[in-house]
Order: structure tokens, then sequence, then C-alpha cells
């Protein structure tokens, strides 16, 4: 554990909360929960290639803000992500696409599927009031 003293995030918006998730990728994209790292997250599956589809346990007013970061020990892909869509308030879900170029000379981006053996860390900025 860190020796080191820590201070609580400060926003200009009210009760924002920070859901953390880690996931493991396997054969075909599919993907593992990390469920002791991932606190607050019922279930995230593949629904299409390169589309997660992520089940909060709880509603939540509204979605601020989502952060992706993929961990794999070489470089074998450039991948972006990007949220479809959401309905925190009401269905618990978010849905992501994971994209990349479809080849080396467009710069148009398709669904891929992830690398198996990659990992990735998210962070969920909610907001827990509609004030």
């Amino acid at each position: 554990m860190a020796n080191v003293m820590f201070w609580g995030t400060q926003s200009r918006q009210r009760e924002l909360k920070m859901v953390h998730l880690k996931v493991a990728i396997g054969a075909t994209g599919a993907p593992t929960l990390d469920a002791t790292a991932s606190l607050g997250v019922a279930s995230i599956e593949r629904t299409s290639a390169g589309l997660y589809k992520i089940t909060m346990t709880d509603k939540y007013a509204s979605l601020v803000g989502v952060q992706v970061t993929q961990m794999y020990s070489s470089i074998t892909q450039n991948v972006k992500f990007q949220l479809k869509d959401e309905t925190v308030a009401t269905t618990k879900i978010l849905n992501l696409w994971c994209l990349a170029a479809t080849n080396s000379s467009t710069t148009t981006l398709a669904a891929t599927e992830l690398t198996d053996g990659c990992t990735l860390y998210m962070t969920l900025l909610l907001k827990n009031t509609s004030v």
C-alpha cells in the first residue's frame, strides 16, 4: 500500500461516481470480467464483432464519460473505443464499439475484434443525482 496522503476528487458537478472495470479478452473477443476489480458492474458481454455491452449493478442519473485503456505485451492493434449508446438511467446499459482502420491506406473505421490475451481497463464517470 502507498504510504502517502490522497485527497478527494473535486468537480463542479454534484455526486460524481467512478466505476472501474478490468476485462480479460479471450478468443474471438470474448470478455471475462474481473469481478473483484469491477465493483458496480454486473456483466460485460460481446454482442457482435467489436461491440461490448456493459451492464451496471445500479442506475445512475447520467453518464459523464468513459475512458478505456488496452494493455497487451506487444503492438498488434491500433484501436479506438467509441460509445455507441447508453441508458444508465433506465436499463443500466452502455454499448461500446472497438474500432480499427480497415487497412493502412484508409481512415475509415470498422468494428474489430480485440486481440486474444489483451486486457481492458475502463473508468466510467457517472452522475448520481439529477441536480
